[in-house]
């Protein structure tokens, strides 16, 4: 199963912006959402880190809720600098 993961910004106002991942698998009619996780960080940079991550990793979707809890610490701007 080729799996795509995506970086969007989450839809609720704020006065920072959040962003989440959602998972996208391919199908005969194209690209469908599996699974979708809204504000995961407010740094835009680490969730495109860990979305290409997920998609070279080939993560299954059913995974991604515990991946993105297991790496919630180093969202944390002076944890990681990308």
């Amino acid at each position: 199963m080729k799996v795509l993961y995506q970086v969007f910004e989450s839809a609720v106002p704020r006065e920072h912006k959040r962003y989440g991942i959602r998972a996208l698998t391919a199908t005969a009619q194209g690209w469908v959402c599996k699974v979708e996780i809204a504000d995961i960080t407010d740094n835009a940079a680490h969730a495109i880190w860990l979305a290409e991550l997920c998609t070279c990793g080939e993560l299954d979707p059913i995974h991604l809720q515990d991946i993105v809890d297991d790496t919630a610490g180093i969202f944390c701007s002076k944890n990681l600098n990308l």
